[in-house]
Order: C-alpha cells, then sequence, then structure tokens
C-alpha cells in the first residue's frame, strides 16, 4: 500500500512512487472526501505533476498529463477552501447561517471532486501514465538541476517585489513550493529540505487567511469577522518576513551553488 505523500523524500531516486501515492489518495478521497483526504490528495497531484515536469523531455503525454493533475488540484483546492474557512472561523462566532452555506458549497465541491476523480478510475488514468513512465538517467537528473536552479532564480526574483502586496506574496508561494516540490524527488538530507518546508508553510498560512476572507466576505460574513481574519493574516505575513530575512535573505549565490550540485543523503 502506499504511503502518505510525506514519505517522498525518503523514496525520490526514483519518481515513479509518486504515482503510487497519487492513485491511492484519489481511492481514498473517492471512498470519503473528508478534508484530510482532500489535503492529501492536493499535495499529492502537485508532487506528481513537479516529477512530470521534471519528466518532460523524457516522455510522451507529459503536458496533457499535468492538464489533467491541474484540474484534480483546481478541484480539491475548491473543496479545500471551504474546509480552511471553516478551520480559520473557529471560535469566532461565526453567524449559525455563515456555517451553514459554507457547509453546503463544501458538500457541492466535494459531489464535483468525487465525480471527477471517479472519472479517472474508470478510465484508468494511473495506470496509462505508469506504462509511459520514464526511468531515473543521466538526463532526467540534469533536468532535475535546471529546474532547481530556475525554481531558485523565481523565489528570489519574487523576493525582490515583495512590497507590492498580496498578489507578490501568493507568486512567492508559488515558488516555494515548485522549489519544494522539485528538491523532494532528490533524497537530500532533511536539513537541507526544513528551510524551504517552513518557507512554503509560512506562506501557505498567509494565503490561508487570504482565501478564507474571500470566501466569506462573498458569503456575507460579518465586518467583524472580516476584520478578525485581516488581522490574523497581517500577524503571519510579519512572521513569515522576520524567517525570510533570517533565513534567505542575501543568500541567493548559496542557494544557487548548492542546488548546481546537491549531494545525495545516505
Amino acid at each position: 500500500m502506499a504511503g502518505s505523500p510525506e514519505s517522498a523524500p525518503a523514496r525520490a531516486l526514483n519518481a515513479a512512487p509518486l504515482l503510487d501515492q497519487w492513485a491511492a489518495q484519489v481511492r481514498r478521497s473517492i471512498r470519503r472526501p473528508g478534508p484530510d483526504e482532500v489535503h492529501d490528495l492536493r499535495v499529492a497531484s502537485r508532487r506528481l505533476a513537479q516529477a512530470v515536469a521534471v519528466l518532460k523531455g523524457a516522455m510522451r503525454g507529459a503536458g496533457k498529463i499535468r492538464r489533467q493533475l491541474k484540474e484534480v488540484i483546481r478541484r480539491a483546492g475548491a473543496v479545500r477552501d471551504y474546509d480552511i474557512a471553516a478551520q480559520l472561523l473557529g471560535g469566532s462566532g461565526a453567524p449559525a447561517r455563515l456555517r451553514a452555506r459554507l457547509r453546503e458549497r463544501r458538500a457541492a465541491a466535494a459531489k464535483q471532486l468525487a465525480a471527477g476523480l471517479r472519472a479517472i478510475e474508470e478510465r484508468g488514468l494511473a495506470e496509462r501514465w505508469r506504462a509511459g513512465w520514464p526511468a531515473r538517467n543521466g538526463a532526467v537528473a540534469a533536468a532535475e538541476r535546471r529546474l532547481l536552479q530556475r525554481a531558485v532564480k523565481r523565489l528570489f526574483a519574487r523576493a525582490d517585489h515583495l512590497g507590492e502586496g498580496p498578489r507578490q506574496l501568493h507568486k512567492m508561494r508559488l515558488a516555494a513550493k515548485k522549489l519544494r516540490y522539485t528538491m523532494e524527488l532528490l533524497p537530500l538530507p532533511p536539513r537541507r529540505l526544513d528551510p524551504i518546508r517552513q518557507l512554503q508553510s509560512k506562506l501557505g498560512d498567509i494565503n490561508d487567511y487570504e482565501s478564507a476572507r474571500r470566501l466569506v466576505a462573498k458569503e456575507g460574513a460579518p465586518r467583524k469577522i472580516l476584520d478578525r481574519l485581516k488581522e490574523a493574516q497581517e500577524k503571519k505575513t510579519k512572521k513569515f518576513r522576520r524567517f525570510w530575512k533570517r533565513e534567505f535573505e542575501d543568500r541567493k549565490a548559496v542557494w544557487m551553488s548548492f542546488l548546481a550540485h546537491p549531494p545525495r543523503s545516505g
């Protein structure tokens, strides 16, 4: 049985296990599209999509596979947004009517997700993709390094525009996510992965509040709820900025040098 998506780094000499993990998460989410299942499906889909990005020069149909995975991510993300909003509202005293609307919207989004996943199972997409999955070789390893270098450049380029507002933070979050998932295709020491994982987590926290604010505002949330979410988001943003300054600022050359020739663990 495939493990949790979090076990990927230990098994990353070949990216094929990511396909097994993704297929297992598809089956789990069909049976029960609960918050944990949907979250794990989304993560597994993103990791697999990044592996396909690395392999695109060595496999046929990579573009189509990525588009299909993006659709899964989109549907899972729609469900996840409602889960996050419910979690962040917590004990904030949100009106019962608002909570009921969120539950209704979530149920509808989960139904759409499950329908899409059943279609994937019926078409046997995982098995079809597995048949064309290339072995890891020198060309794939070189593609990994090129993607890592580009991802680092993108991340630090996004950091140059952090003062321009939430949209830039969102772009930086995506850059951090791509860098993390590409790094996890390599069996790197945990200490090398921890900083980028923490960075992505902090940016993800900010995005969660931004998404929740938009979602509950559309559903007519009271001003005091919106203000509370905004205040919490601003605190998360300050924590992220302190972390970036401490762990990443002025260290682009260090990251570029390390990822040009990343060491193998063990």
